[in-house]
């Protein structure tokens, strides 16, 4: 068994002879005001709740915290959201092995905590979330969560930092911040960061639509920033934003992502919807669509999509839970709602490069609920099967399409495009399918004049397929 010893600068919890526990070291450091040291070795020891300041350390890579029952171990700040704030709380250098047993929230959790920092800690095999912070503010960085259920869980967080972490074999999804509950009437200044993580192989062991399998997803925050990520091997999508307001998605590096690599969506039709979310310097390889802005419903809208290189966009098929084949769409950038896409490359696309095609409802109470206005200028687009799909049917829409360089588009270079619905078992009329050209549309690659009072073409340079 343990022991704990005393120094004048730390606790000291070690493995030399004794009958001394982990909560017995951390309750002794909390009282005499010490940070505690745990000395290398493997400690088999009941979960423990931190109930005040205190630093709790390691060599990295030097400690192992295991458990002796049927349950987890974990190390828990405050034991619930009714729990008193808690200022203070730091975590290093420890690795703590879930064992694939039950345990609450997370292996390490955190309750109205202020001030904490978890850094270079490794967690390992949780049936929950690897961090789990809830109502509390500080900074994740440099860890290590692997076949995790959820590698960083933060709800309701307040300028939380996750930054420089590594999360490999995420069983649901990666990293998941989420506000709750949502309330549209509230501005919440969440001040999100995910910034610099290394995300590989995210499954979506828990099934569903969307809402598992991504490495990066957001539900419901304002003040958002999503930046620098490198993001492999995603079975959904490697960013993913639902409802959120005032982000940022920059900078990111993404390979391999079965459905679509940026995903913004409003998906239950939340009153108020996404807004003000700037997509800028993103590169994406090989997914089954590069960007959406999409259900411009309940007043989503203001999207710029600028300077993102994509790349080897595919129609894929896969098995979802609720029993049907899902086909990915096969779009480079598919927008909706009051949008910029402007200065983007995309090159390789199965079913069009670019689709600007809306529907949905508006939110009737906006000043601007009769019009929606998009500007598709000055991009690259090469090889896809369509350069630029368009829909003008619904009367709200007006889109300027200009200026855009079109090379080698297999079918049409710029031409109106309709969503089309997978077959049964999927729901009728879903709409979930690839946009397909509508039959007998012209092609308006070469049109330099308005073709209505809402919808513009010019100045787009189409260039052939070349051997």
């Amino acid at each position: 068994m343990p022991l704990i010893t005393s120094t004048p600068s730390n606790i000291v919890f070690s493995n030399a002879s004794g009958s001394d526990t982990l909560q017995g070291a951390i309750d002794r450091a909390q009282a005499n005001g010490l940070p505690l040291f745990i000395a290398p070795g493997v400690y088999t020891q009941a979960p423990v709740i931190v109930s005040a300041p205190i630093t709790i350390y390691a060599r990295k890579d030097s400690v192992v915290l295991k458990s002796p029952g049927a349950t987890a171990f974990s190390i828990s700040v405050g034991s619930s959201s009714s729990s008193a704030v808690i200022r203070g709380v730091v975590l290093q250098g420890l690795n703590i092995d879930g064992e694939n047993k039950p345990t609450g929230n997370g292996l390490a959790q955190f309750y109205k905590s202020e001030r904490m920092v978890v850094e270079d800690c490794f967690f390992w095999r949780s049936a929950s979330s690897g961090i789990y912070l809830q109502n509390s503010e500080g900074r994740i960085t440099g860890n290590r969560c692997d076949n995790c259920v959820k590698g960083i869980v933060s709800v309701n967080g307040a300028a939380v930092a996750i930054e420089a972490n590594y999360i490999s074999n995420a069983k649901d999804n990666g990293i998941q911040c989420y506000h709750n509950p949502w309330a549209t009437t509230q501005t919440f200044f969440d001040g999100v960061i995910i910034h610099g993580n290394r995300i590989y192989t995210t499954l979506n062991q828990s099934g569903g639509e969307g809402q598992n399998g991504n490495a990066i997803i957001c539900s419901g925050l304002q003040y958002l920033r999503i930046s620098d990520n490198l993001v492999w091997n995603a079975n959904f999508s490697a960013i993913r934003i639902d409802y959120c307001r005032d982000v940022v998605i920059s900078g990111n590096q993404i390979f391999a992502t079965m459905e679509v690599a940026i995903f913004v969506e409003n998906p239950a039709d939340y009153p108020g919807g996404w807004r003000n979310v700037v997509v800028a310097a993103n590169t994406i390889d090989n997914a089954g669509g590069g960007i959406v802005c999409a259900n411009n419903n309940a007043g989503s809208r203001s999207a710029t999509i600028t300077g993102n290189t994509i790349s080897n966009i595919k129609r894929n098929s896969f098995p979802l839970s609720t029993g049907y084949n899902h086909v990915t769409h096969g779009v480079g950038i598919w927008l909706a709602a009051d949008c910029v896409v402007s200065g983007n490359t995309i090159e390789n696309a199965e079913s069009a490069g670019i689709a600007a095609i809306f529907s949905g409802t508006w939110n009737g109470s906006l000043p601007d609920r009769n019009s929606i206005a998009a500007i598709v200028s000055g991009n690259i687009v090469k090889y896809c099967n369509v350069g630029i799909g368009y829909s003008d049917n619904d009367f709200r829409t007006h889109c300027d399409i200009s200026g855009n360089t079109i090379v080698g588009a297999a079918t049409f270079q710029i031409v109106k495009m309709a969503a089309t619905s997978l077959p049964a078992p999927a729901p009728a009329g879903n709409l979930y399918g690839p946009p397909a050209p509508v039959n007998g549309s012209p092609e308006m690659g070469s049109v330099t004049n308005s073709v209505t009072t809402r919808w513009t073409f010019s100045r787009n340079k189409i260039v052939a397929r070349t051997v």
